[in-house]
């Protein structure tokens, strides 16, 4: 059992202040960022690296359990920076005082639940992103960044441009999330032309590193639960299809970018393909931290039903890297760092 407080844990606290003072963050003095998903893997890392820094930056987290949340930052308990805000999407955002930025992170992420409840998951993506964006307009934001996914484009042949359109099963269950996040993209784009906000998008890979939840039934969450507790790592597939992967600090790194450089209205892929492995592969590489075997044994019918049948989803990182960003963390050392991390807290 992996426990919540990652401050616990010298190589993370390293990490992000590592981060925080060998990137320029200045772009953040004196602004007021509003995040959807605070609490999330990528927007948790994000929020530590600027609450570690000497920025002067308010942070509006809107989260479902103010509790939840306080626990999960309480490094940060008495920082007046940091301000949260109890927030069902579904409602309307009501937050006090000016806002220059707004990420928009929350989602439903996790496969099983797109069986379980998918409805509730188109709802909370589509009718999420419409009440941000209205507020958005409404605080007459600099910049609205919204994290979409490499779902978007389905099942594609070859590298993933973000030119390519995707081909994406409507009539599939599976599809509530990725149709969602087609829509929702198509939506601030909308906005972006009607209210002249400035919109952009985020279609980012599959993320890990040690703020990600091992609990959630994600390929390679549960490899490294299995690996963690010392059992063989269960592969629910013949493990050939090939993912597009990136570190979390990668992640956040691009993010930044983003939204410092990024073209309105338009997406950018956040991807690491100096490595591109089969699911099986890196299987493997997490069996291997704990010296375990990979076994391949057979999905449940609920797992079937949330089972992307994508074989391949490689996506080209060329069109951000022109910006200047590059990920610098290979998937064997991301993985094998973030299980080091997560095994201390064991």
């Amino acid at each position: 059992m992996v426990k919540n407080n990652l401050y616990l844990c010298k190589n993370y606290i390293d990490e992000i202040n590592s981060f925080a003072q060998s990137n320029d963050l200045s772009f953040f003095q004196n602004k007021t960022v509003c995040i959807s998903g605070a609490t999330g893997l990528i927007m948790s890392f994000f929020i530590d690296v600027l609450l570690s820094s000497n920025i002067n930056c308010k942070i509006i987290a809107l989260v479902r359990d103010k509790s939840k949340a306080l626990c999960r930052f309480s490094r940060f308990a008495d920082n007046k920076n940091l301000v949260f805000v109890e927030q069902n999407l579904l409602d309307e955002i009501n937050v006090n005082g000016s806002v220059d930025f707004v990420i928009h992170a929350a989602s439903n992420s996790d496969q099983k639940n797109y069986a379980t409840y998918p409805i509730e998951t188109m709802h909370t993506n589509y009718m999420g992103i419409n009440n941000l964006l209205k507020f958005a307009v409404n605080k007459n934001v600099k910049r609205f960044l919204f994290t979409s996914s490499s779902e978007v484009y389905g099942d594609v042949v070859g590298e993933i441009e973000e030119t390519n359109n995707g081909n994406v099963n409507c009539l599939s269950l599976r599809s509530c999330y990725n149709e969602s996040k087609r829509a929702s993209e198509t939506l601030g784009i909308c906005y972006a032309e009607k209210y002249n906000i400035d919109f952009i998008i985020a279609r980012i890979s599959r993320v890990y590193g040690p703020t990600m939840k091992l609990q959630d039934s994600k390929a390679l969450s549960q490899f490294m639960m299995n690996s963690l507790n010392g059992e063989n790592v269960k592969i629910k597939s013949s493990g050939t299809q090939k993912l597009s992967y990136v570190y979390v600090a990668d992640t956040v790194s691009a993010i930044i970018l983003l939204l410092k450089y990024g073209e309105n209205k338009n997406a950018y892929n956040i991807a690491n393909n100096y490595d591109s492995l089969t699911l099986k592969e890196i299987a493997q590489i997490v069996a291997d931290f704990s010296n375990v075997k990979v076994k391949f044994i057979e999905m449940t019918q609920v797992e079937k039903k949330s089972y992307s049948e994508v074989k391949n989803a490689v996506l080209s990182s060329k069109k951000i890297e022109k910006l200047g960003w590059n990920p610098k963390i290979n998937l064997k050392d991301g993985i094998f760092h973030t299980m080091n991390i997560l095994k201390e807290l064991c």
